[in-house]
């Protein structure tokens, strides 16, 4: 007779042929056919070089663990290295890392050469390292962020509304109902050493329960500049 395997859990990349850098030398065309097949994957501990990963709605990365399994982007071009545009996306465990010196995007919702948004995702566990913006999000909505470490990005966390290069302008709600709201941040280190700003979020019911920037040489957590229309409502303990 003929049996068909059914199996619904995350899709292991090295079953498409994903591998540490010192075997294989570019890993994108294997996560992305494994993210295609299953949506959600599993990436086991190594060095995987990558360019740019596409998720849509209903999929994510669960790495290993966070120290040890490394996505180096070596992307130069206006794409993230992870595009994040759908809805309940889910990244754990791993660290995302620029092969550059503070080139590019590490996550935006960028792809198809336009801008979208995400909701209803999760963000936990997470190193991000190296980047021009380590996540550069907008029109973000009930997503979670958790646990998470940004390493010498010149802008860490930057939370828009609309696309651009800075100075962006920071609306609560803005053009064509773009907005972020209801974003839960919970025990966040921005450490850089750049003139750049720690994070910059603009939105309505905010909040964040323990974020701390440290060793940056320009601004820490800005909640509004000259350009906001209004600022929403925040809740904010623990900031160091």
């Amino acid at each position: 007779g003929v049996y068909e395997l059914q199996y619904d859990g995350a899709v292991n990349v090295r079953w498409f042929g994903a591998g540490d850098v010192s075997v294989v030398a570019d890993s994108t065309t294997a996560i992305q056919s494994a993210i295609n097949f299953g949506k959600y994957v599993y990436i086991p501990n190594s060095t995987y070089i990558i360019s740019n990963l596409t998720f849509l709605s209903g999929s994510g990365i669960y790495g290993e663990s966070r120290a040890l399994t490394i996505l180096l982007s070596n992307t130069i071009s206006t794409l993230p290295a992870i595009s994040d545009k759908g809805t309940n996306l889910v990244f754990k465990h791993f660290t995302l890392q620029s092969a550059n010196n503070e080139v590019g995007y590490g996550f935006a919702p960028y792809s198809s050469s336009t801008w979208g948004g995400n909701d209803s995702s999760v963000y936990e566990d997470l190193k991000i390292s190296g980047f021009e913006f380590g996540m550069r999000e907008q029109r973000t909505v009930f997503n979670k962020y958790i646990d998470m470490h940004f390493r010498q990005n010149k802008y860490s966390m930057a939370f828009t509304q609309n696309t651009g290069t800075p100075p962006f302008v920071w609306n609560n709600t803005g053009a064509n109902g773009w907005f972020n709201n209801n974003l839960y941040f919970s025990n966040i280190l921005l450490d850089g050493n750049d003139t750049g700003y720690c994070a910059k979020i603009i939105g309505d019911n905010i909040t964040i329960d323990g974020i701390q920037c440290s060793n940056y040489l320009g601004y820490g957590l800005i909640l509004g500049d000259s350009n906001y229309n209004t600022l929403g409502n925040y809740i904010i303990n623990n900031f160091y």
